[in-house]
């Protein structure tokens, strides 16, 4: 057998020469690296074979027949018609002739001269050099490994190997981790056995430190000399729902005064709170806390919280109304999960104080004696020889804004301007007003109310009446707050008539 080494252009090494079959057919081995130039001389049939056995070839010309089977390999070799020389025609890939990379990549052909019978069946065995470094069949020459948020040390995520279509320890290959960042929990493994590649972790995986890590995956060969391929191998680190959300504060105040005039959606204050995960898991939604109790639904009564954080009124405020003056209530920060029965949750309390604006008019309420304060009274009626100061009825005066200063009189009319208001039981035209206010310290009992938004005046009698002079008393009353707000309420009383006038002859009486 011959072998030519991919070094040699022209010489011939015979190793050994074996006949396979009769006299008439012999057989030629020669063994030759891959990719040897073209033109390469690999053997001289005519000395090999015709010589050796001393067949005559003078005046005969050296032809090459391929086989059916091997006619995909008819342009790899030719013979010099007159020399014998076999050389390389086309080029030699051994691993494109022999793709299933077998232990033998043989190419077979025959040459004779004249006659088929004098043929010589030629063998040419093609040996593997180390001409292919080690790819792997991914696009984009990129390797994606996924661990999960969480993972601990001994992990490991199995990686696709890289392929060396070389033969024996020329397609053998080892691998190693390049510009991998200092304190990367991760490290290669390589089996023994069938030699699959993996990665492992070396500690627990923390996405919040890094979410992702890049590094370069570099295969060597064991060929003479070696061959190296690399591609990039991008670890990703897939989140899981390991962090709650966290307030930035645990007790939320506004941070302007509220008063009650203030619109309705408007912002009221903004919570806040960051969740350490990605994704749903670390989208932040806001709302009020499921917790019971008085203080929780008056606030959801006049509050609303948004999901994105917002704190908005949701109805009108009334300081002079509202039981309670302020809001303490609990409000949460939930991830997003999509599996509700894994969302976590963080509280927050927020208190909000509602501040009064002074913008209540007092309200008057006469409760004419003897009817009192009824819901439908009747017209109040007062005989004409009721006696000065009498009291005709009890005024209770309302203002709900708190500690308001209240102050009230009584006018001739309730059409009359208000600046006509008595002065010592005269108007400012001189005009005797027909009842005056005198407070009270009287009990009204558990039909008024007694705290300090209320005062309590007598209403009594400011001159002696005579229905025969006239038949009603009309007046008002006016009360002002420290805001200049105004109340107002009017009443006509009716004098009733009493015996006290004698009867009056108008003229000189006649008897017939």
């Amino acid at each position: 057998m011959a072998r030519i080494p991919k070094a040699t252009n022209a010489a011939m090494v015979i190793a050994c020469i074996l006949c396979w079959c009769s006299t008439v057919s012999s057989a030629l081995e020669i063994s030759i690296d891959e990719e040897l130039a073209n033109g390469t001389v690999i053997g001289n049939v005519k000395a090999l074979h015709y010589d050796l056995h001393k067949i005559p070839t003078a005046g005969k010309k050296f032809r090459i027949f391929h086989k059916a089977r091997q006619e995909q390999r008819a342009d790899l070799f030719e013979v010099d018609p007159d020399s014998g020389d076999i050389r390389v025609k086309g080029r030699i890939d051994r691993e494109a002739l022999c793709p299933d990379n077998p232990p033998q990549c043989r190419s077979e052909f025959s040459i004779y001269q004249d006659s088929l019978s004098q043929k010589v069946d030629v063998l040419v065995l093609i040996n593997d050099i180390n001409d292919e470094q080690p790819s792997w069949p991914v696009a984009g020459n990129v390797i994606r490994v996924e661990f999960l948020d969480g993972d601990g040390p001994g992990k490991n995520k199995f990686i696709l190997n890289a392929v060396d279509k070389d033969l024996g320890k020329n397609g053998r290959v080892r691998y190693t981790l390049n510009n991998l960042q200092p304190g990367a929990p991760f490290s290669l493994k390589q089996t023994a056995e069938d030699n699959r590649l993996s990665l492992e972790t070396s500690r627990i995986i923390d996405r919040e430190e890094k979410d992702s890590y890049n590094m370069s995956l570099v295969a060597i060969d064991e060929g003479n000399p070696p061959l190296t391929g690399s591609i990039m191998l991008q670890v990703i680190i897939i989140d899981v729902n390991d962090h709650a959300p966290e307030f930035d504060r645990a007790f939320y105040t506004p941070p302007k005064p509220i008063y009650e005039n203030e619109v309705v959606n408007s912002e009221v204050l903004q919570l806040q709170a960051t969740d350490r995960d990605s994704g749903d898991y670390g989208t932040v939604v806001y709302d009020f806390a499921a917790t019971a109790g008085e203080d929780q639904q008056v606030a959801r009564q006049y509050l609303a919280v948004l999901a994105n954080g917002r704190i908005i009124i949701r109805k009108p405020l009334d300081y002079d109304r509202m039981t309670k003056k302020y809001f303490l209530f609990e409000v949460i920060a939930r991830d997003n999960a999509r599996d509700k029965e894994y969302r976590k949750t963080a509280t927050a309390t927020v208190s909000i104080s509602v501040l009064d604006r002074v913008d209540e008019a007092p309200t008057i309420e006469t409760c004419f004696l003897p009817s009192g304060c009824t819901a439908s009274p009747s017209a109040p009626s007062i005989p004409e020889n009721l006696a000065l100061r009498s009291k005709i009825a009890e005024v209770i005066v309302r203002d709900l804004d708190t500690g308001d200063h209240v102050q009230c009189e009584t006018v001739l009319s309730d059409n009359q301007p208000p600046s006509h208001l008595q002065v010592g039981g005269l108007s400012e035209h001189g005009q005797e007003v027909p009842f005056i206010l005198l407070s009270s310290s009287v009990n009204y009992g558990s039909s008024a109310p007694t705290d300090s938004t209320m005062k309590l005046f007598d209403l009594v009698t400011n001159r002696v009446f005579d229905r025969e002079v006239s038949s009603r008393a009309c007046f008002g009353i006016v009360c002002r707050d420290s805001q200049r707000l105004e109340g107002r309420a009017s009443y006509c009383v009716t004098i009733e008539d009493v015996n006290d006038s004698p009867p009056v002859v108008d003229g000189p009486i006649v008897f017939q």
